[in-house]
Parts: structure tokens; sequence; C-alpha cells
């Protein structure tokens, strides 16, 4: 239940006046007292004594002060920067990216490395390597409070067992924040990478219908709805590259799905099969375009296969934006021939981009939903800690 305040400022009913004002310095850069008086509605007094409370805690900082106005300067404030420490990392099929970010948001330091394809015992010492050169390039000496991990595969909510990680076989049916939490005191989450992406692209463009769809080595999609992501029962919402393909296949025993006929894997087992020829997906995407017969014919068949995906998904989520990512999704020229495809399908306007945040769209999500958690738990850590200090 919310309550509006001034300034249709909307809040939880159970909030403090402590939380209320928090809440406001996770929104600003900086801010006054008297601001926060005006934002909130709350007496000056209360607004003050909620900040000490804070500053007890250790989560604001004073920061500055007001200019440009007449008479005496009012001090702003911040989030404390060092408060809280969090890594989030973006676990690929090829390589591992990892981001230190502090509580005031900001990135100190990036990671990046091969994603270990062996043994889970090897992704782990990566992991802890990544942590330890990650808080030695930003020179932070505190201890990490938050890791958070988008892995290639379906995260059960329930048992956190991963399943469906083709491209990291050695994660299927391990429940990997288990394993991690034998080598670490803070807390571990583990999340799709997809759904992570798309958790970039909701913070980073304000969205609050859309689905996000990766086209590269296979094909996946994340589905955010009335501003929430959709994981659905099992953690599977949005495993588009499950879906029948042919229902009417002659074998019905094992019939087609999308991703035999989508993604990078799929480009490149159909062109050898028809030529012979081993060649990456950038390689046939360079022959369509100089009229290679076979190479055009894949490429855009799988624009059509694509657009009829598409459809269906309007038809059953009616997402406000469609936003495409991965190395093939994210393609102008498979983006404007989609386009033409879709108009031709869909009688009705619909917006369909390519990401803005292209490759980093997993890290930044990871980061970001990091920095949230640990915000969202700070005041309740802060009081437990027992500073002396009510609201």
């Amino acid at each position: 239940m919310t309550n509006k305040l001034a300034g249709n400022l909307e809040f939880d009913t159970t909030y403090s006046n402590k939380q209320i004002i928090f809440q406001l310095f996770c929104s600003h850069e900086s801010i006054s007292r008297a601001e926060l008086s005006r934002m909130t509605g709350l007496s000056k007094q209360t607004v003050s004594s909620a900040i000490s409370g804070l500053e007890a805690m250790k989560l604001v900082t004073p920061v500055g002060s007001t200019k440009g106005h007449i008479g005496r300067r009012a001090i702003t404030y911040r989030l404390s920067p060092s408060a809280s420490f969090a890594v989030g990392i973006d676990l690929g099929g090829t390589s591992l990216r990892s981001g230190l970010i502090d509580f005031s948001g900001e990135v100190r330091s990036e990671f990046s490395r091969l994603t270990p394809l062996t043994n889970l015992n090897d992704l782990i010492q990566a992991i802890l390597n990544s942590i330890q050169t990650l808080k030695n390039q930003a020179g932070v000496k505190e201890e990490i409070d938050l890791l958070v991990i988008g892995v290639p595969g379906v995260v059960h909510p329930v048992t956190g067992v991963v399943s469906m990680a083709p491209n990291v076989e050695y994660l299927n049916g391990v429940d990997l924040r288990k394993q991690l939490k034998e080598y670490f005191k803070f807390e571990v989450i583990i999340e799709n990478d997809i759904n992570l992406a798309a958790v970039g692209e909701k913070d980073s463009l304000k969205l609050e219908d859309f689905v996000f769809i990766s086209l590269g080595t296979g094909i996946g999609m994340a589905v955010v709805l009335d501003g929430k992501l959709r994981r659905g029962s099992k953690g599977g919402a949005g495993e588009i590259g499950y879906m029948l393909f042919d229902i009417f296949d002659e074998n019905i025993l094992n019939p087609k799905i999308l991703e035999d006929m989508l993604g990078g894997k799929a480009l490149e087992k159909l062109y050898k099969g028809n030529t012979g020829n081993q060649l990456t997906v950038e390689e046939i995407f360079l022959l369509a375009k100089n009229n290679d017969e076979y190479a055009s014919f894949l490429t855009k068949n799988m624009v059509k296969q694509l657009s009829s995906c598409l459809r269906n998904i309007i038809a059953i989520l009616d997402p406000a934006t469609i936003i495409m990512g991965g190395g093939i999704g994210s393609r102008k020229d498979v983006l404007s021939e989609l386009k033409k495809s879709l108009q031709n399908q869909v009688n009705q306007e619909f917006d369909i981009r390519t990401t803005s945040l292209g490759s980093r769209a997993g890290i930044v999500g990871a980061m970001s939903l990091a920095v949230k958690e640990i915000r969202d738990t700070a005041i309740d850590k802060g009081q437990k800690l027992d500073y002396g200090v009510t609201s």
C-alpha cells in the first residue's frame, strides 16, 4: 500500500520517516534538508532527525553546500559510497565479466576474463580471483556485502538449481548459490543472464512493459510487465528457444524447436550441412551481403521465423517495446529486415529497437540489481547494529 506525500511522491505506508528520506537519497545525487522537507512535506526538525539517524548508521554523509542562494548556504548530503560494496558478474559461454559497485551506485572497477568451461571448481576459483582483482583495482579494503551472478540457464526460484545451460554444461543440476556460500560470508544471488540484461535496460530506459530478446549463440527472452521482471513458477519464463517450431514434423517424438532454426549455432550447422563448409555467423552474414544464394536464404529465413515468433509474443504479452540484444539480434541489418517482416504480419504499431547497452547489458543489470539489494536491506542492517538511534 502506498501513500502520497508533497509533490505526489509515493511511499509505502509502512515506511518510517527515516526510510522515506533514505529513498529520496537513493534517487538524488545530493540533496539538502530544506529540499527534503519541501519534497516530503515533513517538518525540518523531522527531516533533521531522520538524517542524523542515517548519518549515525553511516548510510549518508555531508558532501557540500547549496550555491547561488541568498543567505546562509545549506549543507547537502549524499549516500555514503563506502557504506556497502557489491559485485555483479555476467557469466557467458565465452567471457566472465565482473564489476564492483559502491553504495552510491558508482562503478569502482571492472574486469573481464575467459569463462572456465571445464568444471565447477575452476569457475569458483575464477570468481574468487575476479572479486579480489576488482577490489585491488579499486583500492577497496572493505568486505563485499553481496554478489549477483547472471548465468546462461534457468534458475529455479525455490531450489536454486540451474538447468538448461548448454553453453556452460557443468552448471546443469547445480545449486550454484549453495556452492558459493561455502566460500563467501556475504549474500549471493543467482539470476538468469537475460533477465539481468532486461534489468539493465529497465533501469537505463525507465521502461515498464517490454521483452528483451537475446539472439546470439541461441535465443532467449526476458519479460518485464507492469514494471516487474516475470520469472515464472519454475524460473523458465521466456525460454522461447524451446518453443515448437514445426509441430507437423514427421518425427513427432523429436519435434523441431525454435533454436534449431534461430541463433548462431543453428546458422553454422545449417550452412555446413548444405555446403560442407564450416563458417562463423559473421562470415555467413558477409556472404549473404555479397549475394551468396544459400547464405542469403538462411539469413532471410531466420528473420522470417523470428518475426513469426515475435508476432506470437505480441499477441500473448502485448509488450509496449521489444528490445533485441545478442550478437545477431543487435545487428542493424537484422533489425531493419525484422521491422519490414513484422509490418507485414502485425496490424498494429509496435516499438522494436536494439539494446541501448549493447554487450554490457548483462553486467550493467547485475550491478544494478546488486546496488538495489544492498540499499533495500541497509536500514534493517543498520538498525540491527544498534547505533542507538530511532526513527
